[in-house]
């Protein structure tokens, strides 16, 4: 995680670009093309919001019954990321 503050505006700043890049490195997704949101907009899986979070959290909630859909969710969360 990193923190920035620039001082001169005080703006304060929270980043995990760099572990998001070590992941998408783990999984061989670094080069992968992005997309504009995290979710399939024609998913069956119910949602309201195209948030990362929101998309996160769907994906955990049917974790323990893993299908395939849920794999094109986390690589589609990858692609956006």
């Amino acid at each position: 995680m990193e923190l920035n503050h620039d001082i001169s505006n005080g703006i304060t700043t929270l980043s995990q670009s760099q572990y998001i890049k070590k992941i998408l490195e783990r999984y061989r997704m670094a080069n992968s093309q992005p997309i504009k949101m995290p979710i399939d907009s024609n998913m069956t899986l119910p949602w309201t919001y195209p948030d990362i979070a929101h998309a996160v959290g769907m994906v955990l909630r049917h974790a323990a019954t893993s299908e395939q859909a849920h794999m094109t969710t986390v690589k589609r969360i990858f692609h956006y990321l």
